[in-house]
Formats: C-alpha cells, structure tokens, sequence
C-alpha cells in the first residue's frame, strides 16, 4: 500500500491492548529513512535529503528515472507516487563511529562523548 494510506481502523481488542481509541485510523507506515527524508522537506526534484543514524543514507527524489550503476534506485512511487527515489549510503557508519568512540575514549558512548 502506499505510504500514509489508511490501511483500517483500530479494532477493540487491540486498542484495549495498546491504551489507545477503539475506531482511530490505521495507517500505513514506511521505512525510517524515507519518513525522515518527507521531514526534511526535501522531496522536491534535486533536493538531497541526508539522513544520518545507524546507518548514513543520501535520497534525491525525480520526476523522471535516473539511472547508475553508483547508487540504489532508481525506485519508481517508493515515498511519494509519481516520483522516482534514488538512494546512496553507507550502513552501519553511525555503528561504526559509535564503536571507535566507545575505543577511543574508553567507556564512553556516542550519546556522552559531547558533554566530556
């Protein structure tokens, strides 16, 4: 289904389960990165949108192909319907920055190491 589109309602056993309203929309949800990227407000042709985390991903959004064998894509209606995502990256860096930190300064973490 595509992305934000309402998929049902919240049945009364779940919402029971959850806390939450008997009845409220369900929608359809997507991938981090790319509801990440829609935040950025980036979306727009030629706009690059970074997202930056486990893993470090590059999206440029089309309204037409583009096509390279140096990056992911082109993926046709993958965020946004009538438009092309192409894709670029490197997974696992954040984990990786993470973990030469933690050597680097022992004991500390990528969420303490600013406050040392």
């Amino acid at each position: 289904m595509p992305l934000g589109e309402r998929i049902g309602v919240l049945h009364k056993k779940s919402s029971k389960e959850l806390g939450l309203i008997e009845g409220i929309p369900v929608i359809e949800g997507g991938i981090d990165a790319h509801i990440g990227y829609i935040g950025l407000n980036a979306v727009k042709d030629g706009n690059l949108g970074a997202i930056l985390g486990t893993s470090n991903v590059f999206f440029v959004s089309s309204n037409t192909p583009i096509y390279s064998d140096k990056y992911w894509g082109p993926y046709p209606d993958a965020i946004i319907d009538g438009k092309w995502l192409v894709e670029g990256g490197q997974t696992t860096s954040g984990s990786i920055i993470k973990w030469l930190l933690n050597i680097i300064i022992e004991g500390v973490g990528l969420e303490n190491s600013y406050q040392k």
